[in-house]
């Protein structure tokens, strides 16, 4: 699995170590960095207390991210029907109680609150939670009475989060969890090599009381040195290098996930049908709702997804494309933080251009050795 998900005890910090022996009977939210190891150790403390009360749930709000943890499962010997998006859990919950739910077309912003109203109506109606206990993976994008409907339908909560990677807009469910939960915080983070986290902390620091991966970093730089590179290309100089830097990659990590991330639904058709017209076609899965989604496979190594689909994922070497596409969202910040954490050795971001504040953070952490010519001033060329 090399190294996403651990074998035993021995392979924890003592702070991740603490986590697993934190008390059944009260609820708790993890708080730390990108590859502290906070979804893997929710699902280690969801394995041990289905041992004790078995009927739990652990919730996830994208099916990119589900299907990603039913990887672990497996090597854990979960059972993977505890898995379910936020959407699922409570469609099934409406349909076993014989309670009405939305249609399943209308838009996701819609069909998340209707969810909502109804799984509390149907709350109202019982004496009891349906559940012992319910795990809440990248709690940082529910929204506040998405977690308040949570913590009604089980006798406790364990929730992990960071607020740096929240993706939605609508409100953050963290506060909450944090005024109804034991909060515990991971400082060391395994995934992001050096060249990473200083990409990821130039982003960052535009973000309201940041903290800084890089002072926290315990990644082996020194056997596995991480790399960082920019290009400004149109799109099909972004495909031919793309493909260029992956064919050496699946070599260079055999065994290993990669990944393309592209801002929307549309890029990742488009990159999809590109990549698909080449070398590399029966190695890429798609993960999107259109095409759906399948169970991560190192026999199909290249996952392209989308920046909000690959929330809580990583990979040995991430290409972010099309990144001119960025600007039509909010929390831009937030999604390319979230895209540059993904990666744990090798990060490319590719535009046609790259946003202007990516650039600039870029450029604060590799400037360029010479200024450009003052001809530039006036329009001309170099």
């Amino acid at each position: 699995m090399n190294n996403e998900w651990w074998l035993n005890l021995t392979k924890l910090d003592s702070e991740q170590g603490g986590i697993l022996n934190l008390p059944l009977d009260q609820d708790h939210l993890i708080l730390g960095p990108p590859g502290s190891g906070k979804t893997n150790l929710l699902l280690l403390r969801a394995n041990y207390v289905s041992k004790v009360t078995p009927n739990i749930l652990v919730v996830v709000l994208g099916r990119t991210l589900r299907e990603f943890l039913a990887r672990g499962s497996d090597q854990y010997n979960f059972d993977v029907e505890k898995l379910k998006t936020s959407s699922k859990c409570f469609y099934d919950l409406l349909r076993e109680y014989g309670h009405t739910a939305p249609d399943v077309n209308v838009p996701f912003d819609q069909v998340r609150r209707e969810l909502v109203e109804r799984a509390r109506a149907l709350r109202a109606s019982l004496d009891y939670p349906p559940y012992d206990a319910i795990f809440l993976d990248e709690a940082q994008d529910f929204l506040p009475e998405e977690i308040d409907v949570f913590r009604s339908l089980s006798n406790r909560i364990f929730a992990v989060a960071d607020s740096r990677q929240q993706l939605y807009t609508g409100g953050s469910g963290v506060s909450s969890l944090q005024s109804a939960c034991a909060v515990h915080r991971l400082r060391y983070h395994y995934r992001n090599g050096v060249q990473i986290c200083r990409i990821a902390d130039s982003i960052g620091k535009g973000m309201a009381s940041y903290e800084r991966t890089l002072p926290t970093c315990r990644y082996p730089e020194g056997s596995l040195p991480s790399f960082f590179e920019w290009k400004e290309l149109d799109f099909d100089g972004q495909v031919a290098t793309i493909v260029k830097q992956l064919q050496i990659q699946t070599k260079a990590f055999p065994g290993e996930m990669l990944a393309v991330i592209c801002p929307r639904n549309s890029d990742v058709d488009r990159m999809g049908d590109a990549l698909s017209k080449t070398a590399l076609a029966e190695m890429v899965v798609k993960q999107s709702s259109a095409d759906g989604y399948s169970t991560f496979d190192v026999k199909v190594p290249i996952c392209l997804t989308t920046m909000h689909g690959c929330k809580g994922l990583e990979f040995r070497a991430v290409h972010g494309a099309m990144m001119d596409s960025l600007k039509r969202f909010p929390l831009q910040r937030n999604l390319i933080f979230t895209l540059a954490t993904r990666a744990k050795t090798s990060l490319a971001i590719y535009g046609d251009p790259i946003p202007p504040f990516v650039k600039s953070a870029i450029l604060s952490v590799s400037p360029p050795e010479t200024l450009p010519s003052i001809n530039l001033a006036f329009g001309g060329d170099e």
